[in-house]
């Protein structure tokens, strides 16, 4: 890209890069208590069990939370489908997306309360 930045750049204009990492990526277990939990509220939610797609989980707090609680099952989901832009000027939230995903909590804190 970088290459490329500097290939095109139009009347002298001058290309500075800088690789700066500003927080750590996070993977989440794919066992667990809550894992499995949150798997099952899923798959009830949404009618269809969830698959993992390595999206997201950029969030500097999260690998932070792992250091200080390494014991801890951290998850991560939300209201997103794929036309939902995320963080960009146009993102918007499907209504049936976002009733599934509280649906989903719901029966995640009941799963992991009965399975504890």
């Amino acid at each position: 890209m970088i290459t490329f930045l500097h290939q095109v750049a139009p009347w002298n204009v001058r290309i500075a890069v800088t690789d700066i990492v500003v927080g750590s990526g996070f993977l989440a277990a794919s066992g667990g208590i809550a894992r499995a939990s949150l798997n099952r509220a899923m798959e009830r939610a949404y009618g269809r069990p969830p698959r993992d797609i390595g999206a997201g989980g950029s969030i500097p707090l999260v690998s932070t939370l792992v250091r200080q609680f390494p014991a801890a099952e951290i998850l991560l989901f939300g209201a997103e489908d794929d036309a939902a832009a995320i963080h960009a000027p146009n993102e918007r939230v499907n209504l049936e997306e976002l009733r599934r995903t509280a649906t989903t909590e719901a029966l995640f804190l009941h799963e992991y309360a009965t399975a504890l």
